[in-house]
């Protein structure tokens, strides 16, 4: 596939639904609120059935949305309720557990690319680094930088750092090469 026709499904992704429930595209606040309340999906660990209603919940609705939510008694409640459903239902918490982590997984994916004599090395946390470079390089407000969607900021940055000689695309046939030289 093109990276024309890559990048248009970037910015108009495909309809996500887990266990029937529509997500909205990872945004970067999303990806931090998921951090922050130390869902599994980002940082290593067991995914039972409060973690898969929890990151339900947060990709379900605007960031903004399911953070003043994750406050309240009553959305504290209607977890319990979804988790009582799913309690006894192993298969569905399997699959719903493989479709937020394709989900997130596909939000993470953007071009290859080749490093130009070191200039991407970053030390700082990734989600920072995207949002900080969302601002500097494209003149986005701090609250636009959080709503941006992860996998259009991952194009967006490549695509800047390309147009500014920090790196090359890796095309198709080096992708093929790369595959064919390393048996993968």
């Amino acid at each position: 596939m093109n990276f024309s026709r890559r990048y248009a499904e970037v910015v108009y992704p495909a309809q996500t639904r887990v266990l029937g429930l529509k997500l909205r595209p990872l945004t970067i606040a999303h990806a931090l609120l998921l951090w922050r309340i130390g869902s599994p999906f980002l940082a290593a660990g067991d995914v039972g059935v409060v973690e898969l209603t929890a990151a339900m919940y947060v990709l379900s609705r605007p960031c903004a949305a399911a953070a003043a939510g994750l406050q309240k008694g009553r959305t504290a409640y209607l977890l319990k309720v979804w988790a009582a459903q799913l309690w006894c239902r192993k298969d569905a918490i399997a699959k719903g557990q493989e479709q937020i982590n394709e989900h997130i997984e596909d939000a993470f994916s953007g071009p290859k690319l080749w490093e130009l004599e070191g200039k991407l090395k970053n030390g700082a946390p990734y989600l920072q680094w995207l949002k900080c470079s969302l601002m500097e390089c494209l003149n986005v407000t701090r609250e636009q930088a959080l709503n941006y969607q992860v996998r259009e900021a991952i194009w967006d940055i490549a695509c800047y750092a390309e147009t500014h000689g920090r790196a090359d695309w890796v095309s198709s046939s080096d992708e093929e090469d790369i595959k064919r030289l390393t048996g993968n």
